[in-house]
Formats: C-alpha cells, sequence, structure tokens
C-alpha cells in the first residue's frame, strides 16, 4: 500500500493503525528525510527544511535510488507512507508488483483545523511546491479516500480491504 495525501489527511495516523491492527510492515519517507537531516545537523522538526532536503535528496537519488533506500530489506504486506512525487509512485509500482496506491483526500478546512492541533502552523507549509504537487497523485492513485468524516480506524480499515483486491482500471473512490 502506497499512502499519499495532503498534510493532515491521516497518512501516518492510518499507517500506524495498518501497522497495529492489521500487521502491515511500514516505513516512511518522513522518517527517512528526518534521519538524514538529523545527520546533517538540520532542523528535523521543521517542515520546510524536511521538505527542502526531501526535494533534494530526490533529485541527487533518483526516484529509483530513493525508493531502493527505503525498501530494501522491509517485510511484506508493506504500507509505504508518504509518497510526495508521482515519479516515486512509479517506482514504488516496480520495486514492489501489485502494490495499491492509496490518495487519502481531505478538504482544506479540516486539514487546517488538523494542522492547528497538531503544530500549529499551517499556511507555509502548504504553500511548499511539494504540498502543491501532491494532486497529481490523486489524479493516479488506484484508491482515493475522503477521509474528513471517517474515524482514522474506519479508514485503515477501507485500505486493509482494498489490500486484499486486486485492484485494476478505473479509480475507485471510498467515501
Amino acid at each position: 500500500m502506497l499512502l499519499s495525501g495532503t498534510m493532515g489527511s491521516g497518512k501516518s495516523s492510518v499507517a500506524h493503525v495498518l501497522q497495529d491492527d492489521y500487521l502491515f510492515s511500514t516505513c516512511s519517507f518522513g522518517d527517512l528525510v528526518r534521519a538524514e537531516a538529523t545527520a546533517r545537523q538540520l532542523d528535523s522538526a521543521s517542515r520546510t527544511v524536511l521538505q527542502d532536503l526531501g526535494q533534494e535528496l530526490l533529485a541527487v537519488h533518483g526516484p529509483a535510488g530513493w525508493v531502493a533506500r527505503l525498501v530494501t530489506g522491509r517485510a511484506e504486506p508493506l504500507v509505504v507512507d508518504g509518497v510526495r512525487h508521482v515519479s516515486v509512485q512509479e517506482a514504488l509500482k516496480q520495486r514492489l508488483p501489485g502494490a495499491v496506491s492509496v490518495f487519502l483526500r481531505v478538504s482544506p478546512a479540516v486539514a487546517a483545523q488538523r494542522l492547528r492541533l497538531r503544530s500549529g502552523e499551517v499556511t507555509q507549509q502548504r504553500a511548499h511546491e511539494v504540498e502543491r504537487g501532491l494532486y497529481a497523485l490523486e489524479r493516479t492513485a488506484d484508491v482515493v479516500i475522503n477521509t474528513d468524516h471517517s474515524s482514522v480506524s474506519l479508514v485503515a480499515a477501507r485500505i486493509a480491504n482494498a489490500a486484499k483486491r486486486d485492484i485494476t482500471g478505473p479509480v475507485t473512490t471510498l467515501g
């Protein structure tokens, strides 16, 4: 399962539930970038620093190299949290045949509310080039789930169910 979505859509929360309740192995591009930021003695708590560093690492390693760093040696079934680029999604699908891409959709109002509860910063982070490019992932996703009025547990259950089916053809939008 390849999780993407805008900030505040619930990606990491859903990944944790999939790991804890459905026994998926998980890995996160965000964790990889935070580790690199720490190694470089950068502010690993700053989303802007992390967004810029993630862009740099993708440019240096390319999508296939970036994916290899993340998924090598991981057990399946695997949830990849924080897919931010179509090129990375494509590299993941080549590396993990049968992977299902899931875009978590959230309205701007609900996302802003969730982000305020989490960090207090909203505008600057959401305006970053990485965030603006995420909607291309929604268009290429196998499954799109609106998370505005769904609990994290319900979204995780829908994703676990989608993982059991062979997803082919047009995008499936779940509630």
